[in-house]
C-alpha cells in the first residue's frame, strides 16, 4: 500500500516557494508515493498543466481565517478520509492552519518547511511568539531551506535545534543548462533586443520583498555609462504600476521591459549577460540556482541564503541591499569586463551542478520523510 503524502500552500500567487512545493509533489509521484497537493483554486488551476496525466491528486482549499469552520471542516476531513500519514506545510502562515487541522484528523506527522525570514507580520503577531510556540508543538520537525533559515528559526523563533533539518532548495539544472538557439533568437525578436544590446535580467515577483524600485534605480544609473543596456522583468506584482510610473517618468520606457509572469524562463536567462537580484531578505532564492545554472554571474543583495549560493568575487557580487549605486557599480563592472563576467558564470555553474540538484533536495526530504515515517511504523508495530 503506497503511503500518502500531502503538501500544503496556502498561497494564491506562484512564485518561488510554489515551484519548490510543484516540484516535490512531482518527485514524491514519480517515486511511488499516494501524492496529494493541497492549495487556493487559483494556485492549483496554476499548476494544472503540469500535474495532468501524473498521480497527483488537487484537493482546492483556502484558509484564512479560524472563521472559516466549513473550509477547515472540508480539509480535516479530506485528511482523514485520504488516511494522510504525512503533512508537509510550507510557510507558517499554511502551518498555523494546517498543523492543528492533520492533528484533528489524526495525521501523525506534520512537517513544517520555512523559506525565509518572516516580514509580512506586524503588531503583537511579529513581537511575539507564542503562536509560533504553540503551533510548534504540533509540528513534528521543520525542514529549513538554508542555514540562514535554520539560525532564524533557531534563534529568532526559539524552535528546538533538534528539530529542524536543512534541506537547500534544488532545481532541474538541465532545464536551465542549454537554450534552444532558436527560441532565444525569437525571443529577441519579440522583445526588439538588439544584437550589440547588453540585457541584464531580474527575475521575481514585483513585491516589497524583491525590492525591485532598487533595481530600476541602479539601471538608471548603468544607462548613463552603458547606452545599449536594457533591464528585463520577469514577474508581476502589487508594485508593477508604481515602477511602470517611475520608468516612464526616467525616461526609461524603451529600456525597461515589464514581461510579467513566464512559465518558462530559460530563454530569458541565455538572452541575458547578468542576472541582478535584490532582495530584501530570501530563504534560498530559486533564481540564484537557475541563474547559475545557465552559466550567467549574479549581482545580488547579500541577504540571508543568497550568500549561501553565490561567492563574491568568483561565482558573482554581492552588495548591500538598499543600496541601487553599489547594485550598478557592480552591474557596470561587469559590462565593462565581458571575460571576467563569463568567467563567473562558468564557476557559477560548476558550484550550482555540485550543491543544488533538484535530485539531490528530493533525496533529502524523502530520506527525512522516511525517518519520521519509518519512526511512526516502528510505534505501530509495537
Amino acid at each position: 500500500m503506497k503511503t500518502s503524502i500531502l503538501f500544503f500552500v496556502n498561497s494564491r500567487v506562484r512564485g518561488g516557494v510554489e515551484e519548490v512545493v510543484l516540484s516535490l509533489a512531482r518527485g514524491l509521484d514519480r517515486r511511488g508515493y499516494d501524492t496529494h497537493l493541497a492549495a487556493p483554486p487559483a494556485l492549483l488551476a496554476a499548476f494544472r498543466p503540469e500535474v495532468e496525466g501524473s498521480g497527483i491528486r488537487l484537493f482546492p482549499v483556502a484558509i484564512s481565517s479560524w472563521r472559516q469552520i466549513g473550509e477547515m471542516r472540508r480539509f480535516a476531513e479530506y485528511l482523514r478520509r485520504q488516511r494522510i500519514a504525512l503533512v508537509n506545510s510550507h510557510l507558517f502562515y499554511s502551518t498555523l492552519f494546517a498543523a492543528p487541522l492533520a492533528r484533528l484528523a489524526g495525521v501523525p506527522i506534520v512537517i513544517e518547511t520555512t523559506h525565509g525570514p518572516e516580514a509580512w507580520r506586524q503588531g503583537w503577531f511579529k513581537r511575539s511568539g507564542i503562536v509560533d510556540r504553540w503551533i510548534e508543538r504540533l509540528v513534528t520537525a521543520n525542514i529549513a531551506v538554508s542555514e540562514a533559515n535554520r539560525r532564524y528559526l533557531v534563534r529568532q523563533k526559539r524552535y528546538p535545534a533538534h528539530k529542524v533539518h536543512v534541506i537547500p532548495n534544488g532545481r532541474d539544472l538541465a532545464k536551465f543548462a542549454r537554450a534552444d538557439e532558436s527560441q532565444v533568437s525569437a525571443l529577441r525578436t519579440r522583445l526588439g533586443i538588439g544584437e550589440s544590446d547588453r540585457v541584464i535580467l531580474s527575475v521575481g515577483r514585483l513585491e516589497p520583498q524583491k525590492d525591485p524600485l532598487c533595481l530600476i534605480e541602479a539601471f538608471a544609473r548603468v544607462t548613463t555609462t552603458f547606452a545599449a543596456a536594457r533591464l528585463i522583468l520577469v514577474g508581476d506584482g502589487s508594485l508593477r504600476p508604481r515602477l511602470e510610473e517611475f520608468v516612464a517618468g526616467r525616461g526609461l520606457r524603451s529600456r525597461v521591459l515589464f514581461c510579467g509572469f513566464q512559465p518558462d524562463v530559460t530563454a530569458f536567462y541565455h538572452l541575458a549577460e547578468i542576472v541582478a537580484l535584490t532582495s530584501l531578505y530570501e530563504g534560498m532564492p530559486l533564481v540564484a540556482i537557475e541563474a547559475g545554472a545557465a552559466a550567467r554571474p549574479l549581482v545580488a543583495t547579500a541577504v540571508d541564503g543568497t550568500t549561501e549560493v553565490v561567492e563574491h568575487g568568483r561565482t558573482g557580487c554581492l552588495v548591500p541591499p538598499q543600496d541601487p549605486q553599489a547594485v550598478a557599480d557592480a552591474v557596470c563592472r561587469l559590462l565593462a569586463d565581458p571575460q571576467e563576467a563569463a568567467r563567473m558564470g562558468w564557476a557559477a555553474k560548476e558550484r550550482i551542478q555540485r550543491y543544488f540538484s533538484f535530485e539531490r533536495q528530493l533525496q533529502d526530504t524523502i530520506a527525512l520523510f522516511e525517518r519520521y515515517l519509518g519512526r511512526q511504523r516502528g510505534r505501530q508495530a509495537a
